[in-house]
């Protein structure tokens, strides 16, 4: 608002934030936010659907873990994502889901999700890594035909649980990883 002199204006001005992630009025870990700036003031009018931050921040390291996170509560049933935890973690990460002690609406975590969903990235090394390889793997599809994937808007949330379990039905349905990146 500053940087393009908005503070003065007399119309609303919307704001769409996926920048970094910060501490919220609700005492989540926002990072995904819809802003609308009226009368010096500063509302949130959508963001992600929270989902819980699961052993701190191993989410921003491991992208499976942020998979699970992100589809929960769906995904403890989930074969295919339960074996890429160890014994005890199988039966520990879904117990702390149920009783996180912060919840994220996080854009760089939904982006991790979508990475250990395609199993493009098992660990990050880096901030950003995750992400990058959807892109990478996204930029090998050579088809010119594509759907975009729809996140529900539920209330004022984005549903990331919709998205994901959109990309996971077509992953079982063998459409090519490339193509749903």
């Amino acid at each position: 608002l500053t940087e393009h002199d908005l503070l003065g204006q007399k119309e609303p001005v919307l704001g769409v934030i996926w920048d970094g992630l910060g501490y919220g009025e609700d005492e989540n870990m926002w990072g995904s936010e819809f802003f609308v700036f009226e009368e010096n003031r500063m509302k949130r009018i959508h963001h992600l659907s929270n989902f819980p931050v699961i052993s701190g921040n191993r989410m921003a390291y491991e992208p499976s873990m942020a998979t699970f996170a992100a589809m929960w509560p769906d995904s403890p049933g989930k074969v295919w994502m339960r074996k890429r935890f160890t014994e005890d973690e199988q039966d520990a990460i879904p117990q702390i889901a149920l009783h996180p002690h912060q919840m994220t609406s996080s854009m760089g975590r939904l982006f991790d999700a979508a990475a250990g969903l395609l199993g493009c990235k098992e660990l990050n090394t880096y901030e950003g890594e995750a992400a990058l390889s959807v892109q990478v793997l996204a930029e090998k599809c050579k088809s010119t035909a594509w759907n975009p994937y729809c996140i529900a808007l539920r209330d004022d949330t984005l549903n990331v649980q919709y998205l994901l379990e959109k990309m996971d039905h077509d992953l079982k349905n063998q459409v090519p990883e490339e193509l749903i990146a």
